[in-house]
């Protein structure tokens, strides 16, 4: 009994260093989505690009999504995790001292290759570690790696333009914004390293059928593609996700250059309130999170609380871009949170109750990549929008209709949810 307890604790030791390892790639995408005037700025270019940048870095995401389910059932989880912290490390370091700009996108190109793996591993390394009734406050708890990153990132990274004397980063000094981003990449690198070396030191796999429950089999070497994508279910989920995360980071990636001004914005806040802003947003992601996955708990219901999720993304997308009232943020910043932290959450908590056991690394790596895929056209999609239709305008064609979709997804796929 002692045993079983001290086995079923390490779960959370688990939890705790897979957590840091997956901050790293959270904390390396946060660079441009917070940064994004202060680059554009050392690089020279408008809006649109500012959408490629931000897009570049779920390339390998979705590439890598489903080669990494087949990776991890044969190398491991710590191999392929391992791996992918080391193309951040790699990337960090070619941003920290690329002066052209196509290697400064080659570098974006690395530090988004353990983004979809780790949407596989993550989720893959925690479950096993805990009965199936008690996943989602663990599950919920992990959904958030993205939306801490997302809220520590922008205000450190803000701290430190400010601290280089940048307010209004369309007219600071280029030698600041170099100096800036040269400081923020050589600081990933660092922590980079640091999240390798303990998830070495620290990551087991969880003992088979620790549990004696019958979900809690040996799975099987062989990933079964055919169950995967005939899954009614788990497909919905994938679409959802997908359009979900087209939206949401097409607002994350372009949120500090609506702030301050860029392309006709109403507001022109300078970089460090830009940040804070940002910031606030993804606070509230990282508390709904592990309360939308503990409410599934509570509940009973996943359908009804993703519901609520969705609705809370139409609110968003209907707002963040169409105002110019400041005061107007403290509601919309609650609704981000509500979309960006309730809705992954429970998806991911979903994903376990959709498949067998044996298929749960290649269901999550469905996810993912329907996850880096809407991330990869949401950016790039909306900052061409924007350039051509202006903000507002923009925010009706591609954001608004996206959660609306998602919601007539939830209620035709996945009525047999519960």
């Amino acid at each position: 009994m002692e045993k079983s307890a001290v086995k079923a604790g390490y779960g959370w030791v688990v939890l705790l260093v897979i957590y840091i390892a997956g901050l790293t790639p959270g904390f390396n995408m946060a660079k441009i989505t917070a940064l994004a005037p202060v680059v554009s700025r050392v690089f020279d270019y408008d809006v649109g690009i500012t959408g490629l940048v931000v897009s570049l870095f779920f390339l390998l995401g979705f590439l890598l999504a489903f080669p990494g389910a087949a990776l991890v059932k044969k190398l491991g989880i710590r191999t392929i995790v391992a791996v992918m912290v080391g193309c951040g490390i790699v990337g960090s370091l070619l941003g920290a001292i690329s002066t052209n700009f196509t290697v400064f996108l080659l570098s974006r190109v690395f530090e988004g290759a353990a983004f979809g793996v780790m949407g596989v591993a993550g989720p893959s390394a925690i479950a096993p570690w805990f009965k199936r009734a008690n996943r989602g406050l663990p599950l919920g708890i992990w959904a958030t790696w993205v939306a801490l990153a997302m809220c520590v990132a922008p205000v450190i990274y803000g701290a430190i333009s400010e601290g280089n004397g940048i307010l209004d980063p369309f007219a600071a000094p280029v030698e600041a914004c170099i100096l800036t981003v040269q400081q923020v990449w050589w600081g990933n690198f660092g922590f980079d390293i640091i999240a390798l070396v303990l998830f070495l030191a620290l990551y087991r796999d969880a003992p088979i059928n620790m549990y004696g429950e019958e979900e809690e089999a040996a799975p099987s070497t062989k990933i079964d593609w055919k169950a995967i994508f005939t899954n009614p279910l788990l497909i919905a989920l994938a679409i959802i996700f997908l359009v979900d995360e087209l939206a949401f980071m097409a607002i994350n990636g372009l949120f500090t250059t609506y702030l301050t001004g860029a392309e006709g914005a109403p507001i022109a806040l300078n970089m460090l309130e830009a940040t804070v802003w940002a910031s606030s947003a993804a606070i509230l992601g990282a508390i709904m999170a592990p309360v939308f996955g503990a409410l599934t708990d509570i509940l009973k219901t996943k359908k009804w609380v993703l519901f609520v999720g969705l609705l809370g993304g139409v609110g968003f997308t209907s707002l963040v871009f169409t105002q110019s009232d400041i005061n107007v943020y403290y509601i919309i910043v609650v609704l981000g949170g509500i979309a960006g932290g309730g809705v992954p959450s429970v998806i991911w908590g979903s994903i376990p109750n959709t498949v067998k056991p044996d298929q749960f690394p290649s269901a999550n790596a469905m996810v993912a990549c329907s996850q880096n895929v809407g991330m990869f056209i949401g950016a790039l999609a909306m900052g061409n929008a924007v350039m051509g239709l202006g903000w507002t305008t923009a925010s009706f064609v591609v954001l608004v209709p996206s959660y609306i979709i998602c919601i007539v997804v939830l209620f035709v796929g996945l009525r047999k949810l519960k």
